[in-house]
């Protein structure tokens, strides 16, 4: 299974962040993409901060996989719209499942999983994506998949046309279960460079709290 995580926000595209010039890295995709890796899945990521939708769409069509998770928050849901529309009308992406989640998709859950989206994760996703994944990689062509999935907690989806919100999952209680972000997986170069051009100095986040 071909897992792509990615997050839609693009410098860019935001003249105000470009004068101040703090980027910081996608912290939560890489908490994700570490954890379920830590399960034996093992994903690419997708860092379009430095990068533009353009070479999202080129690396899409090159990687086909199938699975694309998208962080979304209030900056990105337009782009992760963009992201979703081109998934669904690119015919070597027909079977590429869409996954969105991240602080902005508990606000929208009908508008975006009738724009295109296949599951919702609702809350932490750490727990929620490994179980989904699991089930997935499972299914049988002759089990309906929403059978399977009725039972993952924090999940919403679309069952004959109508939207299905499974119970909210409980908070990881041991962090200490979680292991580092998959920070391997991006270039902080343009972070570090970036930081040190505006400001003389270099800066890396780190997530203290859940």
């Amino acid at each position: 299974m071909k897992i792509l995580f990615t997050h839609g926000y693009f410098l860019s595209e935001d003249p105000k962040e470009l004068q101040i010039m703090r980027p910081y890295v996608p912290l939560g995709i890489l908490y994700i993409s570490s954890f379920i890796e830590k399960h034996g899945y093992e994903n690419d990521v997708f860092d379009s901060t430095f990068s533009t939708l353009d070479k999202l769409k080129e690396q899409l069509i090159i990687t086909t996989p199938d699975i694309v998770a998208i962080y979304t928050n209030l900056m990105t849901k337009l782009n992760v719209l963009k992201i979703m529309k081109y998934i669904k009308n690119e015919p070597a992406l027909k079977n590429t499942k869409i996954i969105l989640g991240g602080p902005e998709v508990r606000n929208h859950i009908e508008n975006f999983l009738n724009y295109g989206a296949d599951f919702i994760i609702i809350g932490e996703g750490e727990e929620t994506t490994l179980e989904l994944l699991k089930t997935i990689e499972s299914i049988n062509a002759s089990t309906p998949l929403s059978m399977t999935i009725s039972n993952i907690k924090g999940l919403a989806y679309l069952e004959n046309e109508k939207v299905v919100t499974t119970p909210e999952r409980a908070l990881i209680k041991d962090v200490n279960t979680l292991p580092f972000p998959n920070r391997e997986k991006i270039d902080f170069a343009p972070y570090l460079n970036g930081w040190k051009m505006h400001h003389g100095y270099s800066m890396m986040s780190v997530n203290t709290m859940r």
